[in-house]
C-alpha cells in the first residue's frame, strides 16, 4: 500500500506534529506518555527515527495513532494572576502543541478508515474533515505567527499605540475569537455525521470521533484561557 493511504499527503502543512516517519521515541512519549508500551512492542526503540527502527514506518504511524489516547489539560491555575505573556506560552505548548498532533493523528485515522470503507467517501464527511483541519492550522498560524507576536509586542510598549496599529491588533484579536466560534461549529458538525456512520465504519472511524470529543472538551480550556482572559486583556492593553 502507497504510504500516503494511511498517512495522507499533508505532513507538510503542519511539521511540528509528532506523528511522521521521522519522528524519535523520546519526542513521540513526551507528547503521548501512554504510548511506551505500543512502542516497546513494534520494535520502536531510543537512538533512531521511527523509520530506520520498522520496516514498515507508515504501518507503525498508524498503530501509534490507535494506540494514542487523546490528551487533555485541565483548567488548574488562575490565569488572570499571572503573566500574559507566560498564558501565551501555555497557550502554545498546551492546546496549540498538542492540537497540531491529534489533528495529524486523527488524519492518519480518517485515511485508513477511507481505505477500508469507500463508501464512506461518497458522504459530505471526509471533505469536512479536511476542510476542518486546514482550518484549524490556519487559525493556529494566525495566533502564532500573527495575533501572540502583537500581543507581545503590546506587552513590552512603553508609547501609546498608533491609530493604524490599533486597527491591526484589533482585526488580529477580532479573527482569534472568530476562529474559535468557527472550531465550535465544524467539532459540532463533524461528531454528530460520525455518530450518524459510526455504526457502519471501521473502527478507525470510533477514534477520530473520540479524538473529536476529546478536542471539543479541551476547547473549552483553551477558550477560556483566550477570549476569557487573554483578549480581554489585551483589548483593554489597546484602548
Amino acid at each position: 500500500m502507497p504510504a500516503d493511504e494511511t498517512t495522507g499527503d499533508s505532513q507538510a502543512h503542519h511539521p511540528a506534529s509528532v506523528f511522521t516517519a521521522s519522528i524519535r521515541r523520546r519526542d513521540l512519549v513526551a507528547a503521548y506518555p501512554d504510548l511506551n508500551p505500543a512502542c516497546d512492542e513494534m520494535g520502536f526503540g531510543w537512538h533512531a527515527p521511527l523509520k530506520e527502527n520498522v520496516e514498515r514506518p507508515e504501518h507503525g504511524l498508524l498503530e501509534l495513532a490507535r494506540a494514542a489516547h487523546p490528551p487533555y489539560v485541565a483548567f488548574s491555575r488562575d490565569w488572570r494572576r499571572e503573566s500574559m505573556a507566560d498564558l501565551i506560552q501555555d497557550i502554545v505548548a498546551h492546546h496549540h502543541m498538542p492540537l497540531r498532533n491529534e489533528l495529524r493523528r486523527l488524519e492518519i485515522l480518517m485515511a485508513r478508515a477511507l481505505h477500508h470503507a469507500p463508501a464512506l467517501g461518497r458522504t459530505a464527511l471526509p471533505g469536512q474533515f479536511t476542510d476542518f483541519v486546514k482550518r484549524q492550522l490556519a487559525h493556529l498560524d494566525q495566533e502564532e505567527y500573527v495575533a501572540f507576536p502583537l500581543c507581545t509586542a503590546q506587552l513590552q510598549r512603553k508609547h501609546p499605540m498608533a491609530e493604524h496599529d490599533r486597527q491591526q491588533f484589533k482585526v488580529a484579536i477580532g479573527e482569534m475569537s472568530n476562529g474559535h466560534v468557527d472550531t465550535e461549529a465544524f467539532l459540532y458538525s463533524l461528531i454528530s455525521q460520525i455518530h450518524a456512520v459510526i455504526a457502519n465504519a471501521p473502527h478507525d472511524i470510533a477514534l477520530v470521533g473520540t479524538g473529536l470529543a476529546a478536542m471539543q472538551e479541551d476547547l473549552s480550556v483553551h477558550q477560556m484561557k483566550e477570549d476569557g482572559i487573554l483578549l480581554p486583556a489585551m483589548t483593554a492593553l489597546a484602548g
